[in-house]
């Protein structure tokens, strides 16, 4: 039972650790996302400029059904 106490704490801060870096790798994955999206707009648009109308008008459609977009 001593021993479990001794080496809890080593646990719990290997664990807290752990879950910091897997915070830190989601979150610069989701900044990467926010700059592309910034960088090239809106899927509607993107898709317009690719010359693909039906694709465009099929992600305005989903994003009004979800209320994002009107």
């Amino acid at each position: 039972m001593a021993h479990i106490e001794a080496v809890g704490p080593a646990f719990i801060e290997m664990g807290r650790r752990q879950l910091e870096e897997e915070w830190r790798g989601r979150l610069e994955v989701s900044q990467a996302i926010a700059r592309q999206i910034a960088q090239h707009g809106p899927l509607d648009e993107l898709e317009d400029r690719r010359g693909r109308p039906e694709r465009a008008a099929a992600h305005r459609r989903l994003m009004a059904e979800r209320g994002v977009a009107g």
